[in-house]
């Protein structure tokens, strides 16, 4: 039976409205139609994230604390070596789920990527749903769907990320930022078909407080100036179109992944944007 690993690191729970985003996360999973599945979390000195997790999750949570050099507050490098650590331990076939932790997905997301499971496959279920505010989430009201931006999920087969693990030790990241890009272009690399779910299900998000976290828009400039390079550099050194990394905009990351079934109002959509991109000087 295939096991779904979902990796993922949280900010710490301090009461904020931030962390209710983060609880609707893990009832989000709880919930669940498939059950064989197992947390992974990776720590960076939060003082209260392995007590909730393992109070929602028990044996199916394990947590890892990483120690970072001062200047940087995670690494989502280390959120997927911890889950190829723990991916090496089961015997069965698994799939690995790296995401955000502000997003939500269908009760039967899980079953549905068991159900797309086969060797080699990695995935992405993009574009988001994109809600401003919780409330705006739970009326289903305010919503945004833009196929240029927040790819918050990818999916992978575990043996693509075991066979990519020197290259992720290799071009590490830090703090926000650029690391979505990097897992595609791994994709790219190791993967041998690449799918995206959008018609099938859906990724919901709802958009943080950055107030409450201390992450300006220095913080994300100075992010960007610091993994930009690292990114850039494995794209010449693997041989990836130059394309793949353009600053906020995730178009071309998108149209890596082959979207199975697609609607009338995807292909409007996609085309519709492609045709803006010409219009605005970019290249297709």
């Amino acid at each position: 039976m295939i096991k779904i690993i979902v990796c993922t690191t949280f900010r710490d729970f301090k009461g904020t409205d931030n962390d209710k985003i983060q609880y609707m996360f893990l009832d989000n999973i709880k919930k669940q139609s498939y059950q064989n599945y197992l947390i992974v979390t990776t720590t960076f000195g939060e003082k209260k994230v392995k007590e909730v997790v393992d109070q929602y999750f028990g044996e199916k949570s394990i947590t890892r604390n990483v120690d970072l050099p001062s200047e940087y507050r995670f690494s989502l490098t280390d959120v997927v070596l911890s889950a190829i650590e723990a991916a090496k331990t089961i015997t069965d076939e698994c799939i690995i789920v790296w995401c955000t932790c502000d997003i939500m997905f269908d009760p039967t997301f899980f079953q549905k990527l068991a159900d797309n499971y086969q060797t080699g496959v990695s995935g992405i279920v993009h574009p988001n749903v994109i809600y401003k505010t919780l409330d705006d989430l739970r009326n289903d009201q305010n919503s945004s769907v833009e196929i240029h931006k927040g790819i918050d999920l990818l999916f992978f087969d575990k043996k693509v990320l075991i066979d990519a693990e020197q290259d992720i030790k290799k071009y590490r990241f830090y703090d926000w930022g650029v690391f979505e890009y990097f897992l595609v272009g791994l994709s790219l690399v190791y993967s041998s078909k690449r799918i995206n779910l959008f018609s099938f299900t859906k990724v919901k998000k709802v958009v943080n407080d950055r107030a409450l976290t201390d992450e300006s828009k220095a913080y994300f400039e100075r992010c960007l100036n610091m993994n930009e390079p690292v990114f850039k550099q494995y794209c010449l050194d693997k041989g990836l179109p130059t394309k793949l990394y353009d600053r906020g905009w995730l178009y071309d990351c998108h149209c890596q992944f082959k979207m199975l079934k697609p609607s009338l109002k995807y292909l409007k959509m996609k085309y519709s944007y492609a045709f803006h991109r010409y219009l605005n000087g970019f290249k297709k």
